[in-house]
């Protein structure tokens, strides 16, 4: 996983991963939860690039056409699954390998106010709006 993947669970955002094959796959072997059913994740299934893209991009599609209430509603549900991803996040948060991905000079905007070696109470109070 990258600092974009990780900068988006900080956020609590849903997410469609453009990257590797099976990268979605590996989060979710690290633990992590994805979006499917709410999202048509079989591109990260497919191997050929243009594939994928042509898949991700048709999802895109499908949820900016989808009515307003039915919008709202798929993104209430997200929100269970990015505080789900959230809380994983912040238990590894002490692990080597999520340690320096925290210091990195990639998240550094975004960690501002999360101090690595204090506990999730330490994180900015608009976290807490989440």
């Amino acid at each position: 996983m990258t600092e974009k993947t990780y900068r988006t669970i900080l956020m609590k955002q849903p997410f469609l991963l453009f990257s590797n094959p099976y990268a979605l796959k590996y989060l979710r072997n690290a633990g992590y939860k994805t979006f499917s059913p709410l999202f048509n994740e079989s591109y990260d299934t497919v191997e050929n690039l243009q594939d994928r893209q042509n898949l991700i991009v048709e999802e895109v599609i499908r949820l900016n056409r989808m009515p307003d209430n039915e919008l709202q509603q798929l993104l209430v549900e997200t929100r269970k699954i990015c505080n789900y991803n959230y809380e994983l996040l912040m238990e590894r948060k002490d692990n080597k390998y999520h340690n320096t991905m925290w210091t990195s000079d990639a998240m550094k905007p975004y960690v501002k106010g999360i101090d690595v070696n204090f506990p999730k109470s330490t994180l900015l109070s608009w976290h807490n709006k989440y």
